[in-house]
C-alpha cells in the first residue's frame, strides 16, 4: 500500500500511470488487509496489537533517521 500511496504521491505522471488504478490497488490491498486482521483478531489479538505497535515503531524510526539525515536536493545517488 506504502509503495502505491507513493507512485500515486510523486511518481504517477513521470511514469504515465493511471490514477485510478493506483487508487483502486490501495482500496483492495485496504480490503485485504482489514479483512485479515479481523480474523487474526478472533483468534489471536494480541498478534494485531503487536504488530500495530511494531509498524507504528518503525514509521517512528524513519521519520527520526530522516529528520537526523535529509537529502539534499538533486542528490539522491548517496552510496
Amino acid at each position: 500500500m506504502i509503495i502505491h500511496f507513493g507512485v500515486f504521491r510523486h511518481l504517477r505522471e513521470e511514469i504515465g500511470a493511471k490514477g485510478w488504478v493506483l487508487l483502486t490497488a490501495i482500496a483492495l490491498d485496504a480490503v485485504v488487509l482489514a479483512a485479515f486482521a479481523a480474523m487474526k483478531w478472533q483468534s489471536a489479538p494480541l498478534i494485531v496489537v503487536i504488530g500495530i505497535i511494531g509498524m507504528a515503531f518503525a514509521f517512528l524510526f524513519v521519520r527520526i533517521f530522516l529528520a537526523r539525515n535529509p537529502i539534499r536536493a538533486g542528490n539522491y545517488d548517496q552510496h
